[in-house]
């Protein structure tokens, strides 16, 4: 893998991680499954989409970018 985009992307997973936990405290109550099994109700997976929509975008934003520099 391109050393470029192994670190875009490393960036960008350390930036959702950074979401991912403040999601996490702002909802003490949300159950989060560590044993390999992601079920929330839909109404808390729709709260997480619109809560990292504007980072999805960016992130997106940022591999469309370089896809476009290495073509």
């Amino acid at each position: 893998m391109d050393p470029e985009l192994q670190e875009l992307l490393r960036q960008q997973q350390l930036e959702m991680s950074v979401l991912f936990d403040q999601f996490r405290r702002a909802k003490p109550t949300l159950e989060i499954d560590v044993q390999g099994v992601d079920y929330w109700p839909e109404d808390k997976e729709a709260e997480y989409a619109a809560f990292t929509a504007d980072l999805r975008e960016k992130h997106k934003a940022q591999r469309e970018a370089f896809a476009a520099r290495k073509i």
